[in-house]
Order: structure tokens, then sequence, then C-alpha cells
């Protein structure tokens, strides 16, 4: 009998150990999960109904909707609960409900539209969240990025900036062209006398012929009558000495131009959106006294100066600032011994293509002289005087005109053109400082 007994509790023991894991695997199953955002509704399924049970009555509301066999699930607040649903079999369901909060801003099919044609960068979402991830290819692309997660609340940008953004290179050649135009215009009567001499002279026939008085013509010509009774021969010679003087008078009415002159012709390079600065010229000393009595000196700028600024687009437009000037040292303008400065400059931004000139003119400097030459005495007199003198004016007139040539060099052709032109330019200014006979 106590043998029979033992058999049986290993008998049970084998059942409860082989039907223990199949009960584990049912208490350890995940209920199904839904995501919903606050107040969206879910519809559970639920046939032949009996009784609802929500976990949180605050994140969910539900209603039973027998007559259809189907239990009506609304989020309220974000949360996670669960909802448990009998049947009258007695068998449950359980539904587990992630609620997440309402968040206004494009979906992700929308998302994904919008950076579509941006490389290096990732998306990803987080719940109703979208996170940008990368570095962007140009600076442009970035400020794009950021503009977009500004715009919208369920963006998150984490993108960084380019590194180092390739940008074109623009090739600048500039000419700096003084135009003279130095008048000179001369009125009036000029009268000039000049004495002449010692004078001597001699006058003599060294030989004659008969051929230049008519004597060798042929017999049918026939010669004038005026001509028959010159002489053949001058008898003697005839001789001169003395001084002579003469009085001249001239009308003057005279104007000349001047030409163009090269003052400059700079080749710089910059990238697009960069700054490139010539200056031609020197600088002028000055002294500056601080408040404690401490003389410090700064230097100020003279000479042809040039600042551009390119810009290129993507259509391959440049839009160039220039900013021109002109000056010198004008030693009539002094305070305290520190000279002042004549400028002539210009500022303007304009667009262009590539190869085409801008051209600056209407900067104009004019100077002013007259000079008045006349007979001593006779000049004086009111009225007839100006009969004897004559008047010089002298215009010094200029224009600066100044020829801006951008050019984008995108090709290593472009590059090796740019760098030729430099190397002539070089040449031709070590030629210029060599030793020449004609010096």
């Amino acid at each position: 009998m106590q043998t029979l007994l033992n058999i049986y509790r290993v008998l049970v023991s084998c059942c409860l150990i082989a039907i223990s894991p199949g009960l584990l695997a049912v208490e350890n199953t995940q209920p199904p999960t839904q995501q919903l955002t606050v107040g969206e509704t879910y519809i559970i399924p639920a046939k032949s109904l009996k009784r609802v049970a929500v976990g949180n009555g605050d994140i969910l509301q539900v209603e039973a909707l027998e007559e259809v066999g189907e239990v009506l699930v609304i989020a309220k607040e974000p949360g996670i609960s669960d909802v448990i649903i009998w049947d009258l079999n007695g068998k449950k369901k359980r539904v587990l409900i992630n609620v997440k909060g309402y968040v206004d801003g494009p979906t992700e099919k929308v998302v994904n539209a919008l950076f579509s044609d941006i490389d290096g960068i990732e998306i990803r979402k987080i719940d109703n969240s979208f996170v940008i991830e990368g570095t962007a290819s140009t600076v442009r692309e970035h400020e794009r990025i950021q503009a977009i997660a500004e715009a919208y609340s369920n963006i998150y940008s984490l993108v960084f900036p380019p590194e180092f953004e390739h940008k074109q290179t623009v090739l600048i050649h500039a000419q700096f062209l003084e135009v003279n135009r130095n008048a000179l215009e001369e009125i009036g009567i000029n009268w000039s006398d000049a004495i002449n001499g010692p004078v001597f002279s001699f006058l003599d026939d060294y030989s004659t012929n008969n051929y230049f008085r008519g004597t060798g013509l042929p017999g049918n010509a026939i010669l004038n009558p005026a001509l028959s009774d010159l002489p053949n021969a001058i008898s003697g010679s005839q001789q001169y000495f003395g001084w002579s003087t003469s009085l001249t008078s001239a009308i003057n009415l005279l104007k000349t131009n001047g030409d163009a002159k090269l003052l400059a012709e700079p080749t710089l390079s910059c990238i697009s959106g960069g700054s490139a600065d010539f200056l031609a010229g020197g600088e002028v000393p000055i002294p500056v006294s601080g408040n404690d009595g401490e003389v410090t000196v700064i230097f100020k700028e003279f000479g042809i100066s040039l600042n551009i600024q390119p810009l290129v687009d993507e259509s391959g437009y440049i839009q160039t600032e220039v900013a021109i000037e002109v000056s010198a040292v004008d030693e009539s303008v002094s305070v305290l011994g520190i000279p002042g400065f004549a400028s002539r400059k210009a500022s303007t931004e304009m667009h262009a293509e590539s190869g085409q000139t801008i051209v600056l003119a209407g900067l104009f400097s004019q100077e002013g002289s007259k000079s008045v030459d006349k007979v001593p005495g006779l000049g004086d007199l009111p009225i007839v005087g100006e009969l004897f003198k004559s008047r010089a004016f002298r215009n010094n007139e200029s224009e600066l005109i100044v020829l801006v040539t951008p050019r984008i060099v995108d090709n290593q052709a472009e590059s090796e053109k740019g760098m030729k032109l430099f190397e002539r330019l070089q040449q031709e200014s070590d030629d210029a400082l060599k030793f020449s006979i004609m010096d």
C-alpha cells in the first residue's frame, strides 16, 4: 500500500512539471499594445460582450457598445492604461493602450517630403516627434533645416553646419583710368617784336645764258613783249650790310586736349561671399593725443583703394558690392602741421554675369589758372589795350573711370589663366625696374 502511494505522488509531480511551462507561457504572454494620441478614438471588437474594465479612468474613457459588439476607447490624457473585456463564456481579453500628448505639426509623410532633397541627414521618429540628425552639406541647407525646425514644434534639429563649404572663386580684374581733360585755351592778339642782325648780303651773276631771255627759243614761239627788254647780265656786284627789325602780330584761338592714363590694374581673387581689398599708395602718420596727454600715432591711408565683395547665386549671376577711393595728400589744407586729404570715392552694388564689366565714372577733379601776356605800357591802356594783350586759360580737369570685371573661376583652365596673367604683370613690373640705357 505504501508503495502504491509513492508511485501516485511521483505521477502527480510529473504532471505538474509537464503542465507548469504552459501555464507560465500563458501568464507571460504580452497583451497587444495600441498607440493613441490625446483626442483619438479606438474600437475594440468584442462579441457576446458581458463586462468591461479600465485601469485608469483619467487616461482612458471606455464605452461598451453591446448592440454592435464593440468597445469604444477615447484617449483623454497622456499615459499608459489597459482595458479588460469579458464575454458571456467567461473569457477575457486585455489590451494595453499608450496615449501620447497631442503635438501640432506635420505628419511623417510631410516631414519626409520637406527634407527629401537634402543629403547627409537622417530623420528619426520618436512618438509624434521627429529628430533630424547629421551634417549639412552647405550653409544654406543648414539654415533651411533650422528654419523648418523653428516653424514646427514636433521637429527637432541636431544637424551641424558644414566645417568647410566649397564655394565658387571669383577672379576680379579692375582698371583705374585717369582721363586728363586738360584744356589750354588762348585767345586775344599777341604782339611780338624782333631785331634781326647784323645782316650782310652779296648779289652778283655767276653765269648767264640766253634761254631765260627769250633769244634761244624756237622760231614759232611767241615771247611776251614785256620780257623783250630784260638785260642778259647784271653789271657789277650788289652788296648789303645793316640791321633789320620786324613787328608781327598773331591772333590766338587755341584749344588742346589731354589723353587717358592708366593708374592701376589690379587682379584679385576671392571666394563667393568673401571680400578682396587693394591699395596702391601709402600711409601718413598722424599723432593723436589722449586724455592723459599720451601721444599715439595712427596712420591714414591714401592712394588708390578698392574693396569688392562678390556673391555668386545658383544661376551664375554675380552680385557685387564695390567701393573705390582715390585720395592724395593736400598740403594746402593743414591743421597743426597735419595735412589734409583730397579724395574721390564712390560705392555701389550691382548684378552682372560672369565676364561682364561694371563701369564707375563721373569722379571729377578740376583746377584752373589764368595768365596774361601784354605789351608793356600799351597793354595797360583802357579799351585799346586789349589789342596788345593775350590771355591763356589752363583748366586742369580729370575724370576717374573704374572698370571692374568679375569672372567665375570654375575649372583648372581658368585658374591657370589667372596665374599666367599674374606672372605677366609681375614680369612687366620687374622689367620696368631694371636698368636701361634709355633712362
